[in-house]
C-alpha cells in the first residue's frame, strides 16, 4: 500500500519536495520483500527452502530486467505527454498485485484444512509450520509412537 501512494505521488509530483515526501511516505515498502520471504519459508519444508529461495531470486532477476526494459520504453515513448507515466503504469501494476494478494490470501485463510501436506525429495510431509498447536500434536503423537515400538520391541 505505501509502495502504491509513493508511485501515486511520484507520478504527479512537479515540485522536488513532493518527491522527496513520497519517498518518506513509502519508506515500509522495503518491508514487503523481507516480510514476504518470511512467509513463504514458513510454508514450505525445510529440504524445500533452498529450491525455493532460488526461484525466488529468479523471478526478482526476471522482473528487474523485464520491468526496466518496459517502462524504459513507456518513459521514451510519453515523456512529452506525461513525464509521471511511467509511476502511474507501475502504481496500477501493484495495485493489481495486491488485489491479487489479498484474494489469494482469502482463499488461503478460508481453507478448513489445519495441515498442509508437502512433498519433497523425501516423500510426504505434512507441512505444520504455520500451526503450532497441530504441530506440538503431531510431536506428542510421534513421540507415543516411540514409545509404544520401544515397549513392545523391549
Amino acid at each position: 500500500m505505501f509502495k502504491i501512494i509513493r508511485l501515486a505521488m511520484m507520478s504527479y509530483g512537479q515540485h522536488s519536495w513532493l518527491i522527496y515526501l513520497s519517498v518518506v511516505v513509502g519508506c515500509p515498502s522495503a518491508l514487503i520483500i523481507s516480510s514476504s520471504k518470511s512467509l513463504i519459508s514458513k510454508l514450505v519444508g525445510e529440504d524445500e527452502l533452498g529450491k525455493t529461495f532460488s526461484l525466488l531470486s529468479c523471478g526478482e532477476t526476471i522482473s528487474n530486467l523485464i520491468g526496466s526494459l518496459l517502462f524504459t520504453l513507456v518513459y521514451a515513448s510519453s515523456v512529452h505527454l506525461m513525464p509521471g507515466l511511467t509511476f502511474l503504469v507501475e502504481c496500477v501494476l501493484m495495485f493489481l498485485l495486491l488485489c491479487v494478494l489479498l484474494v489469494v490470501t482469502y482463499h488461503m485463510t478460508k481453507s478448513s484444512s489445519p495441515v498442509r501436506p508437502s512433498i519433497g525429495r523425501y516423500g510426504s510431509v505434512e507441512s505444520t509450520a504455520l500451526y503450532p498447536a497441530v504441530a506440538a500434536a503431531a510431536d506428542d503423537a510421534s513421540q507415543e509412537q516411540r514409545l509404544t515400538h520401544k515397549t513392545l520391541t523391549d
